[in-house]
């Protein structure tokens, strides 16, 4: 890719950014993104097939940032997140995504714009496609408790994977907060909820 194709594939994914940030899939004006972003449709089209592609290189985008951010702060205080039990992990990688979110707010808005979307057909082809990284994350924070003796020993290991990715994945719908206070708060008590039943300290 040349730097001049480069550059206009970016134009293009920040005005994909503003629109969809801001509007329900079925609502986001492709025209308006082509119009946004200075390019013709001929190069739109060079780079994606049609909207929904747009849409999805975009949260696959952010997810990507997301989880780039959340690997290099985990990584860089490995000795103390390494003490952590599986809940308190998910504590930290949770509020490392509230971080990220305060220092990207548009991936923010996009990501809730996301969570209205279920019921749509567009929500569920969204979840398959931008799942892997934040799957193969959570997979290891489970396997590596269940190693550790940290969750209950009456659960087999597909129950906690079923469960607990059903849980993480649908904090927001359960909430429905949109203040990073709020968020915060409602957080912890989701993790000592999680931590009350799961934990092989409560059997």
């Amino acid at each position: 890719m040349t730097e001049k194709t480069f550059t206009k594939r970016e134009q293009l994914m920040a005005a994909a950014l503003s629109e969809f940030s801001t509007t329900d899939f079925e609502s986001a004006s492709l025209n308006q993104i082509i119009k946004a972003s200075g390019i013709s449709k001929g190069v739109f089209y060079y780079h994606f097939e049609n909207k929904e592609a747009l849409y999805l290189a975009l949260l696959d985008e952010a997810n990507h940032q997301k989880w780039a951010f959340i690997n290099d702060q985990t990584a860089n205080n490995a000795p103390a997140y390494e003490s952590l039990d599986i809940f308190d992990r998910f504590l930290y990688q949770a509020q490392l995504g509230i971080a990220f979110a305060g220092e990207h707010p548009q991936h923010h808005l996009l990501s809730m714009q996301l969570t209205k979307e279920k019921g749509n057909p567009i929500y569920e082809r969204a979840i398959r496609h931008i799942g892997s990284d934040g799957n193969a994350a959570l997979s290891k924070l489970i396997d590596d408790a269940i190693a550790r003796g940290e969750l209950r020993p009456d659960f087999d290991k597909p129950f906690f994977h079923r469960l607990i990715t059903h849980l993480f994945q649908n904090f927001y719908a359960i909430f429905d907060v949109d203040h990073t206070n709020q968020v915060q708060s409602q957080l912890e008590h989701y993790v000592d909820f999680m931590r009350n039943g799961l934990s092989s300290r409560s059997s």
